[in-house]
């Protein structure tokens, strides 16, 4: 909207996550508490990031049935996610991605003491190595058969 109005010429819009560390909601706590009884622990990622607000249907539901109304079958999905990991592998190769990625220090997860590097810096992405490309074809389906 600002830039069509010329209130800007280029706008950068900016979305991260963690889902590993969203936590579990209570949501009457903070409204006068639970009295007697059990309140009911909610998974606020599964609810806001993989619910459908308005249907309340499952993300990987919805996929599934785009996928197959549009006729996209389990083998396309597969080639798709090859190829996808190779152009993830080539561009970090070839440093395309290099000043794509801010490097962040983090604590590091393996140190046991106090003569061990506590904080690690994380400057790439190395999920794209992990995958053995020649076994995507045999990983069960992740939600629907």
């Amino acid at each position: 909207q600002s830039v069509a109005l010329g209130l800007a010429d280029v706008v950068v819009a900016v979305g991260a996550e963690n889902m590993s560390q969203a936590p579990y909601m209570l949501r009457q706590a903070r409204q006068g508490g639970y009295r007697f009884g059990h309140g009911t622990l909610e998974d606020s990622a599964l609810l806001d990031g993989l619910m459908d607000a308005e249907s309340g249907v499952h993300m990987a539901s919805c996929v599934e049935r785009v996928a197959e109304e549009m006729g996209i079958t389990r083998e396309d999905q597969d080639q798709y996610t090859v190829t996808s990991y190779r152009r993830a592998a080539d561009a970090w190769q070839r440093g395309a991605m290099d000043l794509e990625v801010a490097p962040v220090r983090v604590r590091n997860p393996e140190a046991k003491g106090s003569t061990d590097r506590q904080t690690i810096t994380v400057s790439y992405d190395e999920e794209y190595s992990r995958l053995k490309l020649d076994e995507v074809a045999t990983l069960p389906p992740a939600f629907e058969e």
